[in-house]
């Protein structure tokens, strides 16, 4: 946790400086998302669910002002995610699917970003959560012969039976 200490110090003197800025807000917003996964994973879900709406809140104040921003609508996708994750660790199956449902939707508005990596892969893991395999495989394919590599990913993919990086 004192990296992430470390950052929001960062992030909170520069909003201080530039409170509106998106580059920061994003860093924010990826600073919350960290942090939901990481209190997830030592099943701290109320934690873990607070600082990931935290993260969804940021980015749709983001995307209120600049709705094509792909980076900004790809991390709110995979706060989506993630938030699917605690609920689905939580026994909160619908929500759960709520919200990668949510995380569909949310990548799915930037059309133009489909091909981008880190759109597709958030758009994978959800089609992989909610259990949409055959749907799931294309994208899986095409980021594993691009290289994609992040474990959590290649786990997600092979506990749901489908090929991902070796």
């Amino acid at each position: 946790h004192k990296v992430i200490i470390g950052q929001d110090q960062v992030i909170e003197l520069l909003l201080a400086a530039s409170p509106a800025n998106r580059f920061v807000l994003r860093e924010l917003a990826l600073t919350e998302l960290s942090r939901a996964r990481a209190l997830n994973m030592e099943r701290r879900s109320s934690d873990a669910r607070e600082a990931a709406m935290r993260a969804t809140s940021v980015l749709d104040e983001t995307l209120a002002r600049s709705p094509n921003d792909v980076a900004a609508r790809t991390v709110l996708a995979d706060a989506y995610v993630a938030l699917g994750e605690i609920e689905s660790a939580s026994g909160n199956t619908a929500d759960a699917r709520t919200d990668w449902e949510r995380a569909l939707a949310t990548v799915d508005a930037a059309p133009l970003a489909a091909r981008q990596t880190d759109p597709l892969a958030v758009r994978a893991a959800a089609l992989l959560d909610l259990g949409r395999i055959d749907e799931a495989r294309p994208p899986v394919a095409e980021l594993t012969s691009r290289g994609y590599r992040r474990p959590s990913f290649v786990a997600l993919a092979r506990a749901r039976g489908v090929s991902a990086a070796k």
